[in-house]
């Protein structure tokens, strides 16, 4: 697979225009008011949530711009964006964990049982729920004893796994060393269209279990044994999950939600990790980072869990791996993708790639696949995720020798994105 569906990039010292800074303000490059290089972008690349990309899609073609010019995120990755502004979207692209066409066997067998289940493709957030749950509980049956830190270690142990969206390592910051997909927006579907960063992913004869790794190593000095959520002989297990299942980004917290539950289902089918089932508790953030804290305290303190997962955005996985941390109990974010989420702290995993791989991928796609060297950046600024992965791109996009001719950024509130997409199309 080396047309379309597999590109591989070599990086080399292309001297181009210099990189104008962004200011973050809702101004453009070098903090001018309003201004920018004065030349128009080939692309812009939109690292936004899809609730406010498809506002900006549609005032976007009312402003004559044509969905082929954006690039954007995992952000983008929800059926409401189809269904709000595929039509305008179409001919875009954005980085993904996952697509419902990806050619890789393990894909193929979980789209089926999916859409056998739920009557509809899955989304990347519906895998990676699927992939996290599943690489936990296999982590919990290699697990040396039944302790949160002997889970811990065997999470930090996995090589291999796998899964759904590709196969899975764990690396020493705690983080997924694995592919990035390329998706197109076509004909309203979300369509594969390459692999970058490619770790074989779904290769034959790769192991669905992760390895066990090196010899565990002793829980981070001074922390004491966590025995909070250990099931006796013959128990269940107790297993939280904290998702946006109300709020704004409650397709978020839905579709991981499905992808969980289809792993609990087939883990306790085969008689569960070490032959205990589990039993997951569900609790809903409404969306906000203050509530991701709470309920997480309320999944170890009240329901004495012996694993957490959750969550999608970077800044409710933040406020809740800091709780986990603090209480040392496991968790692994399905897709938050900011770097500073696994940063709080040893017992905090995910199962993504981080935004800087996936920002410094996106500018690459634009630059060696597209051949566009000319970039507008639209993001929220006061978004972890957004002006996070914005910073990552631009970064990547001037070593390439790419240019940012005009940067606007907006905050999340915001819904009114005209004047923004004006000044971007005439360069100003």
């Amino acid at each position: 697979m080396l047309d379309r569906r597999r590109w591989l990039t070599t990086v080399g010292a292309i001297t181009g225009a210099a990189l104008v800074p962004g200011c973050g303000t809702g101004k453009s490059g070098a903090g001018a008011a309003g201004g920018g290089s004065g030349e128009k972008p080939d692309i812009i690349y939109a690292p936004i949530y899809y609730n406010q990309m498809a506002q900006i899609a549609r005032q976007a073609k009312a402003a004559g711009i044509k969905g082929s010019m954006f690039v954007g995120g995992d952000g983008w990755d929800a059926e409401e964006l189809l269904k709000d502004a595929g039509e305008e979207l179409d001919g875009a692209y954005f980085t993904d964990h996952y697509a419902p066409d990806v050619p890789w066997p393990n894909a193929k067998s979980f789209l089926a049982k999916y859409k056998e289940r739920f009557k509809r493709d899955p989304s990347s957030l519906a895998a990676m729920g699927y992939d996290a749950a599943k690489l936990l509980f296999d982590a919990m049956g290699r697990a040396k004893g039944d302790t949160p830190d002997d889970i811990r270690q065997a999470i930090a142990d996995t090589k291999n796994f796998a899964g759904a969206t590709g196969n899975i390592s764990i690396d020493k910051d705690r983080n997924a060393d694995k592919a990035i997909v390329i998706v197109q927006v076509k004909d309203k579907k979300f369509s594969y269209f390459a692999t970058v960063n490619d770790k074989s992913a779904g290769a034959a004869g790769a192991s669905g279990n992760g390895s066990a790794g090196p010899a565990p190593e002793p829980a981070p000095a001074g922390t004491a044994m966590n025995t909070g959520g250990v099931p006796d002989s013959g128990q269940e297990w107790k297993v939280g999950a904290y998702l946006s299942m109300s709020g704004e980004d409650t397709a978020f917290g839905t579709d991981t939600k499905e992808g969980i539950e289809l792993a609990v289902d087939e883990a306790n089918a085969a008689g569960g990790p070490k032959g205990r089932k589990i039993k997951m508790i569900y609790e809903d953030d409404k969306s906000q980072p203050n509530e991701a804290t709470n309920k997480v305290l309320q999944l170890i303190d009240r329901d004495k869990v012996v694993a957490i997962l959750g969550e999608v955005a970077s800044s409710r996985s933040r406020a809740g791996g800091i709780v986990c941390n603090k209480k040392k109990i496991p968790m692994i974010s399905p897709s938050s993708t900011n770097a500073d989420v696994t940063k709080v702290g040893p017992y905090v995993f995910r199962v993504c790639f981080t935004d800087d791989v996936q920002g410094q991928m996106g500018a690459e796609f634009i630059v060696n696949k597209l051949g566009k060297k000319k970039v507008a950046i639209l993001y929220a600024s006061d978004d972890l995720y957004s002006s996070g992965l914005a910073k990552e791109f631009r970064d990547r996009l001037t070593k390439l020798g790419g240019t940012v001719v005009i940067e606007k950024s907006f905050l999340k509130k915001e819904t009114n994105f005209t004047t923004y997409l004006n000044e971007i199309v005439g360069g100003k």
